[in-house]
């Protein structure tokens, strides 16, 4: 499900103890400790904001409003249509990515896995089925998200990429990318 701002950090109220437990014992100093507390949530990834487009996170900061909504990455949505970019099911948090170099090894690995598991041997079938059963294949759409802040960042800024798994023609086919390529053709 998706919460407000306000709902979290009541509920932070009500079960964090380093909140509950403030210093000064004031509501507003507890409700301060709750709110950097879901802001470290926030970056961490823990939590994301619900909206249909990439929002501006690096201004983001958790209101205690009802005009956000929130939910758990944990609990975003495990399908995707066909067609449909795989990073977009969450939007990667204020928190810096990687370097495009460390993002894209790290999804090629993923990638490689995935090949390895679920391509026929003669390289013509993928079991579809199955790949999309994979808890490895949904850490791997989970791990596409960050190639939100990778795109068009001073770590390559060429780097166009759709940073979706295409499966198309029973081939497996990563982001495309250019002309950081060679990161994941290595």
């Amino acid at each position: 499900g998706t919460f407000t701002g306000k709902v979290l950090l009541d509920w932070l109220l009500q079960y964090n103890s380093s909140a509950s437990n403030s210093s000064s014992g004031s509501f507003t100093d507890a409700r301060s400790v709750a709110a950097a507390t879901a802001q470290q949530l926030l970056e961490a990834n823990a939590i994301t904001v619900v909206t249909d487009k990439q929002p501006q996170l690096s201004n983001l900061v958790i209101a205690d409003d009802t005009n956000h909504l929130y939910r758990l990455r944990s609990e975003a949505p495990r399908q995707v249509s066909w067609g449909s970019a795989l990073n977009t099911h969450y939007w990667w948090g204020p928190k810096p990515a990687r370097s495009a170099e460390i993002v894209a090894e790290d999804l090629r690995g993923r990638i490689l896995s995935l090949y390895d598991n679920y391509l026929s041997s003669d390289g013509k079938a993928v079991k579809y089925k199955a790949l999309k059963q994979d808890v490895a294949f949904w850490e791997y759409v989970d791990a596409t998200a960050e190639l939100q802040q990778v795109i068009g960042s001073q770590n390559c800024p060429d780097v166009i990429a759709s940073g979706c798994l295409h499966l198309s023609s029973n081939i497996m086919v990563s982001s495309t990318v250019s002309p950081c390529r060679s990161m994941l053709t290595a």
